[in-house]
């Protein structure tokens, strides 16, 4: 796990998307908290040191800072992903959005944000389906795209509210040079416990309506 040394400042709850049009609007809220990490319980964590499983572009990993192209945060020699606009391209760079895709739906994402910028924009999906769109500016972050300073480079939280708000998605773009993030948790959503009870019901139901069909075609029932 990664660490961070420089201390950031530290933020409450500071916004909530809704999509509209449903009878049940998906809300998706946010919040700021300091360092590089943030270990949300249940969570897996993607930090870049052996690829990037999820995402669309590996070749977008990089260490340290290059002018005019990424900067890391402030004391973080570790890797991280860079988001590219399509224009201006940089060389050895994959332009345009990167997508994280998840094969389970998921009711939290994070990921540390860093050097800020108005431009950087963050798409939550079901699917094809758009649950929430925000910006560094929405969720709290100072925008100013400076790679040292803390209200610009933080850890971002983002919770789904109920089930019309669970993801399998996340769309990350930027209209300049460039959008940097690490250490990405994720959380799937519990899949259902059977109760017992119910479990031995259905079992014993269905096993007799097995054998009422068999008796009714004439099959030899055992």
């Amino acid at each position: 796990m990664k660490t961070f040394s420089t201390v950031l400042i530290s933020t409450a709850a500071v916004a909530s998307f809704a999509f509209v049009g449903s009878a049940h609007a998906a809300t998706i809220t946010t919040s700021l908290t300091s360092g590089l990490f943030t270990a949300e319980s249940g969570t897996s964590l993607i930090d870049f040191s052996s690829g990037s499983p999820g995402f669309t572009a590996n070749t977008n990993i990089r260490t340290g800072n290059t002018s005019n192209q990424n900067a890391a945060y402030p004391g973080n020699s570790t890797p991280y992903l860079v988001i590219q606009p399509t224009s201006p391209t940089v060389t050895g760079f994959t332009a345009g959005a990167l997508t994280y895709t998840s094969s389970s739906l998921l009711n939290y994402f994070g990921f540390a944000w860093g050097s800020s910028d108005a431009s950087n924009t963050v798409e939550f999906y079901n699917d094809t389906t758009l649950i929430a769109t925000f910006t560094s500016a929405t969720v709290g972050l100072a925008s100013g795209a400076s790679w040292n300073n803390p209200a610009d480079n933080q850890f971002v939280n983002f919770f789904a509210t109920g089930s019309s708000s669970y993801f399998n998605k996340v769309v990350f773009s930027t209209g300049v040079i460039a959008f940097e993030i690490d250490n990405v948790t994720t959380r799937a959503v519990p899949v259902p416990a059977v109760v017992p009870g119910i479990a031995l019901a259905a079992a014993f139901f269905g096993s007799k309506a097995l054998k009422r069909n068999k008796k009714e075609t004439g099959a030899t029932i055992v």
